[in-house]
């Protein structure tokens, strides 16, 4: 089995990918909710419907998950 070098790199990358995806899927909603117009969020399930709140919570868990992997790639980058 191969060994990792990068997985705290990777796990940084698929948390801003991710937080980053709630985050907009938080805020479509919420534009959907207040204007209605995107007929595809209605064929998501309802168990996450964004708000406000979600979309802030998000887009800040994508930002630290940023700022992190920035400071990973500039240990790694000093370290070499």
């Amino acid at each position: 089995m191969p060994v990792l070098r990068n997985g705290r790199r990777l796990a940084l990358q698929i948390s801003v990918t991710v937080a980053g995806a709630c985050c907009l899927y938080s805020l479509l909603c919420m534009v959907n909710d207040r204007q209605g117009g995107f007929d595809w969020i209605d064929a998501i399930p309802a168990e996450f419907h964004g708000s406000m709140w979600t979309a802030m919570l998000f887009g800040l868990l994508a930002a630290q998950s940023y700022q992190a992997l920035q400071r990973v790639k500039w240990t790694d980058s000093h370290w070499q």
